[in-house]
């Protein structure tokens, strides 16, 4: 009977460490902060699906108001394919982690998982996905502010914030490879493509 006892001990120990593992995991707090800004009507109010006329290389540069670190790459696309989304240092223009992310449906967001990259507060990043899609110049998704004027558009939506990440610019290179978006971008449009989970 002790023995039986003892036994439904341990399995009940083990049951609440398991459970309890199980409850850390679920409970981590992230942001996707790209998809949380194409979703923000208050900020941008419209979406296109522009088409792809050449290659290149389209992101965002943007910075973190806290520590943290970004656990996943991922990206929505204007077509589906395999697009290939990096993560920059601006400061030195190095890639920190890069992979390719398989979009089934353009109207969603697909993420990877990195090996963790250690964010430094208000330090420059870019996010950035190229548009080559196996050779195919895809489509890619722009974000924009009518004016109070039906036709008009606001020319300068940065900087923004959501969350934690501030959005300070838009950022391309013509590339039918991934490379660092040197070129500052036309301020009334935000890439909606190329995207971080932070953590």
């Amino acid at each position: 009977m002790r023995n039986l006892i003892n036994t439904w001990a341990l399995f009940l120990v083990l049951g609440m460490a398991i459970s309890c593992k199980k409850d850390k995991a679920t409970n981590v707090n992230f942001e996707n902060p790209v998809q949380a800004a194409s979703k923000n009507t208050t900020l941008i109010d419209s979406i296109r699906n522009f088409p792809g006329f050449d290659f290149y290389e389209i992101g965002t540069k943007i910075y973190f108001s806290k520590a943290g670190k970004v656990t996943k790459l991922g990206c929505r696309a204007g077509n589906t394919g395999n697009f290939v989304v990096s993560f920059w240092d601006v400061e030195s223009s190095a890639l920190l982690a890069q992979t390719t992310v398989n979009v089934t449906d353009n109207t969603k967001y697909f993420y990877n998982a990195i090996t963790p990259i250690e964010i430094v507060p208000n330090k420059r990043y870019i996010i950035s996905m190229n548009n080559n899609n196996d050779g195919v110049s895809a489509d890619y998704w722009i974000c924009y502010k009518k004016e109070a004027n039906p036709d008009g558009i606001d020319f300068n939506v940065y900087p923004f914030s959501i969350g934690s990440v501030t959005f300070e610019e838009p950022r391309g290179k013509t590339s039918a490879t991934a490379v660092f978006p040197s070129n500052p971008q036309s301020p009334w449009n935000f890439f909606a493509g190329a995207d971080v989970q932070f953590e």
